[in-house]
């Protein structure tokens, strides 16, 4: 190994634990998930893994009804094969799998970027992704993070293809394996292949004989969509409904998210921008066009389109930053290019320009902390209530039923094993919520209701004055037996 290619190695070394520590940052004081999505994927996945089903009683809502078809049991699937290939606990790999898939995203940046001169720029801001709240990011343990990998993943394979018509099948796979991930990322996959299709076809200078297995591909693709249909019809025309009524998620607009990506980096993709255009090729244009396009979409979908995939714009901004970040890679190695031709005739000329650009990275990943360091994250339960639960779990059967704060409740059947009698996300539910709370409030005098929901388990903030009910611990009563 030659010394630039050593240098080259530490670098990408260094970016992949970048990406680790970018994806622990917000949990580095905290032990559990931090979304509530998080806490609801794993407890399906502790469900599937319990009942060895696909089709299992919904932990969350009691087991009062059963969950079948599942749009992202790829996931599931994915997540419950490495806790069993691991033997970890789920609690430490739901911690570092977040860091494991993040580096993942930046190497397969960095493989993609490669042959293109620049993919350790690509590697180093593909960690920038945000993670927020709204829509989810790479510090959350959540289908559409893993589905972030598939992007650079299906460009590598599609670049293969202009030779060889054998990546043709793995892309197909590829977007089938996606499509039962996380529908949404596979549909925005699919998009940016077709693009890069579309201007290779009409652009590229190969013979068309080579250009026929991408010609196949193109014809495919939508196919591909074809097996979250069969998984589960009912759930695609619920969707296909959800569009044509422009039934919109409520919640308000998403602030744009740019400014937390720090300003050079954002300068770098303007740069970047400039540098595609101006350097022209089918390449340049198919990494643009849909880098646009999807930016017009999340600033501008609410605003001015009245139907249209709701989810996409909740999720859409997570793309959005990762096209950035690639042509963000792109402007910074141009600017690299460009300063070592200038000053090639200088003494110092190729170290300045190296000093001046670890400056940029400096600086970009300082504004990048920075912007991080602002964003707000929620706990759903502290280290007292969790480990009520696990004692929930350890001292009382298995079957029981536990009533608590909605909101809270999705960490229930995860940390104890127990159902939850329901467990909603803001802002659905916040009736129910209210009735509990009121409930709880007035000391749960009504065994009879507390029958009917068939509950034994009510973990409560108020003290309980019900004579049918003992309290075995602080704030946790159960139901005499006899009477549930």
């Amino acid at each position: 190994m030659n010394r630039i290619s050593l240098i080259k190695a530490i670098l990408l070394f260094a970016i992949i634990a970048l990406a680790f520590f970018m994806a622990l940052y917000p949990r580095l004081n905290y032990p559990y998930p931090l979304h509530v999505d998080e806490w609801m994927h794993l407890g399906y996945t502790n469900q599937i893994l319990n009942t060895g089903h696909l089709n299992f009683p919904h932990p969350f809502q009691g087991g009062q009804w059963e969950v079948g078809g599942h749009p992202e049991a790829g996931y599931y699937i994915w997540f419950g094969t490495s806790l069993l290939a691991t033997g970890s606990p789920w609690l430490l790999l739901a911690r570092l799998m977040p860091a494991l898939v993040l580096g993942l995203i930046a190497f397969s940046a960095y493989a993609w970027g490669r042959k293109r001169g620049f993919g350790l720029e690509a590697a180093f801001f593909a960690t920038f992704i945000h993670t927020t709240i709204r829509f989810l990011g790479p510090a959350f343990l959540v289908p559409v993070t893993l589905g972030l990998v598939f992007f650079p993943l299906c460009l590598i394979l599609l670049e293969k293809m202009e030779k060889d018509w054998r990546p043709l099948p793995l892309i197909v796979i590829s977007l089938v394996a996606l499509f039962l991930t996380h529908g949404t990322t596979a549909v925005a996959v699919g998009f940016v292949l077709v693009i890069f299709l579309v201007f290779y076809l009409a652009l590229s200078r190969s013979p068309m004989r080579q250009k026929l297995p991408s010609l196949t591909c193109i014809l495919l693709i939508p196919f591909s969509g074809l097996v979250i249909f069969l998984w589960n019809r009912a759930f695609v025309m619920r969707e296909i409904q959800n569009i044509i009524n422009a039934e919109h998620i409520p919640l308000p607009v998403i602030p744009i998210p740019l400014p937390q990506l720090g300003y050079i980096m954002v300068a770098l993709a303007v740069i970047g921008f400039g540098f595609l255009i101006a350097r022209g090729g089918w390449r340049n244009y198919a990494l643009l066009v849909p880098t646009i396009i999807l930016l017009f979409f999340v600033q501008f979908y609410r605003q001015y389109f009245n139907v249209g995939p709701d989810i996409l714009y909740e999720r859409g901004w997570l793309y959005v930053m990762l096209l950035m970040a690639f042509i963000a890679g792109y402007g910074l190695s141009q600017l690299r290019q460009l300063g070592l031709a200038f000053f090639k005739r200088w003494r110092w000329g190729a170290l300045s320009v190296y000093i001046a650009l670890a400056l940029v990275v400096v600086f970009a990943l300082f504004l990048r902390m920075e912007g991080y360091a602002e964003e707000k994250y929620y706990q759903i339960v502290d280290v007292e209530t969790y480990h009520d639960f696990e004692w929930l779990g350890e001292e009382l059967p298995r079957d029981s039923i536990a009533m608590l704060n909605p909101y809270v409740g999705w960490a229930y059947f995860p940390a104890s094993g127990q159902y939850v009698y329901t467990a909603r996300a803001y802002p659905w539910g916040v009736e129910q919520a209210r009735e509990i709370t009121r409930f709880f409030m007035a000391g749960a005098p009504d065994t009879e209701y507390i029958r009917e929901k068939n509950v034994n388990i009510l973990y409560s903030p108020f003290p309980l004055n019900n004579p049918d009910l003992v309290e075995v611990r602080d704030g946790v009563y159960i139901l005499r037996e006899g009477e549930s």
